[in-house]
């Protein structure tokens, strides 16, 4: 059982926090979920944060309008520290002030700050995992912060106002089969692009490559492929 918060940093219920919750969580715009939000895009039961195998896991419960992590639609996905997460109208940073101060303990953060308009006027990234530099994680971070609150519109459906993520670590605990089966998958996927890339143009003075028909069809084949993977995944049924 985890320990996580939530900071509504956006909507009607902006400035509330929810400290020291005990995985499960479920959000949601019904009476019975453990964080209520008065938000009518919020659907009943909307979305489950858990605790599996030391990783925090959001699960999106078939919503009506979907979620969002960082700007990306997602159906299943690893929370981290720093993490923005739009349901309808409402954005929750995770994390508590003390954890995000420990990922960028500058004053200038405004993590901690007791103003709840402060902290609307940050627009964190995602946070750091074991695998990665704490300093660089916290650069990053700082980075994000740069950006008013205003700028941000949780209801955008452009996909190109994302905030990319750190590359995750590869999942632990894996059975022998599970790890064959993730190797192979992982190195279908690499034969897949670096076939597509061997057609490649660089233009000599780097300001662009060209890629031939045949390589690009072969770039969204695999995009194509991991589409449906990650459908899959979220649905396992």
């Amino acid at each position: 059982m985890a320990e996580i918060t939530l900071q509504v940093l956006d909507g009607v219920d902006r400035g509330k926090v929810y400290p020291k919750l005990h995985t499960p969580v479920t959000l949601g715009r019904e009476e019975g979920n453990t964080v209520q939000l008065n938000d009518e895009r919020v659907s009943r039961f909307h979305a489950k944060i858990q605790e599996d195998q030391g990783q925090v896991v959001l699960t999106d419960l078939e919503s009506t309008n979907g979620t969002r992590l960082n700007g990306e639609p997602v159906q299943l996905t690893i929370l981290r520290v720093g993490d923005r997460i739009v349901i309808g109208r409402t954005m929750l940073l995770f994390g508590s002030p003390e954890e995000l101060g420990r990922l960028m303990p500058a004053p200038s953060a405004g993590f901690g700050h007791s103003d709840p308009d402060e902290l609307n006027r940050t627009r964190p990234s995602s946070g750091a995992t074991l695998n990665l530099d704490t300093k660089a994680r916290a650069e990053e971070l700082r980075f994000q912060l740069n950006y008013h609150s205003d700028e941000i519109n949780p209801n955008s459906a452009d996909d190109g106002d994302t905030t990319p993520r750190p590359t995750p670590p590869l999942p632990i605990n894996l059975s022998p089969a599970q790890a064959a089966q993730l190797a192979e998958l992982l190195l279908y996927l690499h034969q897949r692009l670096a076939h597509a890339a061997q057609g490649a143009e660089e233009r000599a003075d780097d300001s662009e490559v060209r890629l031939s028909k045949g390589g690009w069809r072969g770039v969204l084949g695999v995009t194509l492929d991991l589409a449906k993977y990650i459908y899959q995944i979220g649905h396992p049924d």
